[in-house]
């Protein structure tokens, strides 16, 4: 009978130093044993019923897009509309060109199995924000609707699924900004004649000129420098974290720091009861060693595990006096300052005896050469919380509540408070976003998870807009915080008109030639989308980079 060696990892006892050659070979032919028989029982019980294979991605090769039209769609339920929303934005992205950059960034491999159709990926990244769904319920509506995989480059209707939810981790790895503003770039090059009709016109007419050797008239020459109008803002995209607060993130690092030690100590007894097993399979008469394999040795070293982790115990975490201390004052309505304090510092000393516990148990794995145990994950938390101890710890000491880094979630400990002075959420919790708009079409020109002011990057974001359009902006429509002194001698120099309020307390004819009503409406109008429809007013999915 034919046994399904997948369900054992091999590398799982090479990984494993306190084994010895023979050892290794012991305990991997005792699993093979006992799957055997657990796959005899469940033929009992099953039958031959096969366990269902994963689910696997589509391989729908791409088709160029004047190959596919809707007429040639196979739809079991007659011809589709052609009114509907998905296939008129399917025919308004030049899909040819927004797959050859996508493959640009990240080229097919010649070995291996194919992979997932670029259009695929991008158009169900498009389906999901448009829609405001989660990753499982973007999965489920496009094996429900016909109409979004005709957006997706479907020949035909079909139930099951592009791909496993999970992939779009990945895909949102691969979207880098870079891809990103290569696509919209794209996209608004198809219409750069309507944005500025001029630039192209005048184009023309010079490679006209240089070509008319017979007209003896001079070169024409080009003496237009500014067109169109920039607006400019930025805002915060908040993330889905709990509002933090000094005591709910001692508890929530305590709570962690029990995980690992749990971990850690689970860790121990797996060595001590492969130790044991061990050191019985050696000391068995029908184990034959050769001299070379160092008997001696490794029944020593048996002997020596057994001896340092039978004699150890559990570290005590005190975790349900620390659990009801935290309890106290996080279900009281209005606790004073002083019972805060005096919990955060029971909270900091609770979690300074774990980190303790944690390095004794680490220090202990090391001095007998066993490797480092944390797996990356809690490896990770365990960098957190000995920085977010190291703040708190700073902050209650000095009696301040400022610090610099500050670290507001221990499960993303890339986001950063980040000040905004509004009523309604002084401090927002995300990444800050600087948006350029024009004529209707928005560029991300920065996202950081650091707060920045946006007045120190002017001169970069319109830099931006003359590479984009080979022309310095007419005219920017920009608030207060941009209007620096600096900011408008260097616009000065330029030519470039700013509309703000004047410096200084000009008279209401001044203000009145400066700003218009309304002007910024269509990027607050934009921000406000975003937040509405699309999401952007709590982000959950999060991709970090960092030291983190």
């Amino acid at each position: 009978m034919p046994l399904n060696t997948k369900k054992i990892n091999i590398f799982r006892y090479l990984r494993r130093p306190y084994l010895g050659f023979a050892e290794k070979h012991y305990f991997l032919g005792r699993d093979l044993f006992r799957l055997y028989f657990d796959e005899r029982k469940n033929q009992k019980v099953h039958g031959n019923m096969k366990n269902p294979s994963k689910k696997r991605a589509s391989l729908r090769e791409y088709i160029p897009q004047n190959q596919l039209t809707l007429a040639c769609f196979e739809s079991p339920f007659g011809d589709l509309d052609y009114t509907n929303r998905w296939v008129k934005l399917s025919n308004s992205i030049p899909w040819d060109a927004v797959v050859n950059l996508y493959r640009k960034y990240h080229p097919p491999k010649d070995t291996g199995r194919r992979s997932v159709n670029p259009r695929i990926l991008i158009g169900a990244v498009i389906i999901k924000h448009l829609n405001d769904y989660d990753d499982r319920e973007t999965i489920e509506q496009i094996k429900e609707n016909i109409y979004l995989q005709y957006f997706l480059g479907y020949t035909g209707f079909s139930t099951e699924a592009p791909f496993d939810a999970s992939v779009f981790v990945d895909i949102r790895k691969k979207l880098t900004p870079d891809l990103l503003q290569s696509i919209s770039e794209q996209l608004l090059g198809i219409t750069k004649e309507t944005l500025l009709p001029d630039h192209t016109v005048l184009q023309a007419q010079k490679e006209e000129s240089t070509k008319s050797d017979e007209d003896d008239k001079p070169p024409l020459q080009d003496h237009t420098t500014h067109k169109g109008e920039l607006l400019m803002d930025a805002t915060v995209a908040p993330q889905a974290i709990a509002y933090p607060t000094d005591l709910n993130l001692l508890n929530d690092g305590r709570m962690m720091s029990e995980k690992i030690i749990d971990f850690l100590w689970s860790h121990c007894k797996q060595i001590l009861s492969d130790s044991i097993e061990g050191l019985d399979f050696l000391l068995r008469p029908t184990t034959v060693l050769a001299s070379g394999m160092g008997l001696a040795r490794e029944k020593s070293r048996y002997e020596q595990l057994i001896s340092t982790f039978s004699a150890l115990k559990k570290p005590r975490t005190y975790r349900k006096n620390a659990r009801k201390d935290y309890l106290r004052i996080a279900q009281n309505k209005k606790p004073s300052k002083i019972k805060i304090r005096k919990a955060i510092g029971k909270q900091l000393r609770y979690l300074r005896r774990n980190i303790r516990h944690i390095e004794q148990l680490l220090d202990l794995n090391d001095s007998l050469a066993l490797g480092f145990p944390l797996p990356e994950e809690l490896q990770r938390y365990y960098w957190v919380i000995q920085l977010l101890y190291d703040q708190q710890l700073e902050m209650f000491e000095e009696k301040k509540h400022q610090v610099d880094n500050r670290v507001v979630s221990i499960h993303q400990p890339h986001v950063r408070p980040i000040v905004r002075g509004k009523a309604k959420a002084p401090t927002e919790f995300g990444a800050k976003i600087h948006l350029s708009m024009i004529n209707g079409y928005s560029f991300i020109d920065t996202i950081s998870w650091d707060a920045f002011h946006e007045g120190n990057h002017l001169p970069e974001y319109v830099e931006n807009y003359k590479n984009r359009y080979a022309y310095y902006p007419e005219k920017i429509l920009v608030d207060k915080i941009y209007a620096t002194r600096k900011n408008r001698e260097w616009l000065k120099k330029r030519g470039i008109k700013i509309s703000a309020k004047p410096l200084g307390r000009p008279s209401a004819k001044a203000v009145a030639n400066y700003i218009s009503p309304g002007e910024r409406n269509p990027i607050e109008g934009l921000f406000g989308q975003a937040k509405t429809a699309y999401g952007l007013n709590r982000v959950e999915a999060l991709l970090v980079f960092g030291p983190f």
